[in-house]
Parts: C-alpha cells; sequence; structure tokens
C-alpha cells in the first residue's frame, strides 16, 4: 500500500458510513466463520 492509498483510506475510513460499514462486513465474516466451523 502506498502513502497516497493510505491517505485514502484513512480518510474513507473516518467516515461515520465506513465505520458503520466495516462493523457490519467484521460482523457478517464473523459469523459466516462461526457456521463453518459447526
Amino acid at each position: 500500500m502506498t502513502a497516497r492509498d493510505y491517505r485514502i483510506w484513512t480518510a474513507l475510513w473516518d467516515a461515520p458510513e465506513t465505520q458503520a460499514l466495516a462493523r457490519a462486513r467484521v460482523g457478517l465474516a464473523e459469523i459466516r466463520r462461526v457456521h463453518k466451523r459447526e
């Protein structure tokens, strides 16, 4: 990841809607992982 990518990423990451989306995606990934294990 270049410095420019990092700046863009952090700017996007700071957006509240991005935070909510990221949490939702992490939550979904966690649910899928748990289901696979069962």
